[in-house]
């Protein structure tokens, strides 16, 4: 009778920790990006049109203010240590899929001809491995300190 003996050791591949924390970095950065756009648009007074978030124009200032907020906790909780800290992002990467992919079959929302419709499937595909990086954050275990 022949053994097969598996080593399995209890760390994570230095590339599945990368991809997480890089889904994270960018999730901050999108996170910015959408404060970052919101704050203008408070600031101008306007109505903005964004077409993405289904909120009235006079609205979406706020909204992407609130979006971005929401995804830079995400983002720097999910950096920390903790496997609980990092249900945030992975909702709100999840969201963000599920928003874009949404969007495609709301009856309001128009393509403006190929292009606009590439740029979406872009995005889609962009929130999408965001989404996979978010799991993989979530999913790897919390690095263990030395105990001097």
């Amino acid at each position: 009778m022949r053994r097969q003996f598996k080593i399995k050791s209890g760390r994570p591949s230095f590339i599945r920790s990368a991809f997480g924390g890089i889904g994270a970095i960018a999730n901050l950065f999108l996170g910015l990006y959408l404060c970052a756009l919101g704050t203008l648009g408070l600031v101008v007074g306007g109505e903005m049109f964004f077409p993405l978030v289904p909120v009235a124009p006079e609205d979406a200032a706020a909204a992407l203010l609130v979006l971005g907020a929401f995804a830079v906790v995400a983002s720097v909780l999910a950096i920390s240590d903790g496997r609980l800290k990092r249900i945030p992002l992975l909702v709100w990467a999840a969201a963000l899929f599920l928003g874009l992919a949404a969007a495609v079959f709301r009856g309001d929302y128009r393509f403006d001809g190929i292009e606009s419709f590439k740029a979406h499937g872009w995005m889609l595909l962009g929130s999408f491995v965001l989404l996979c990086a978010s799991w993989v954050r979530f999913k790897t275990p919390p690095r263990k300190r030395p105990l001097y």
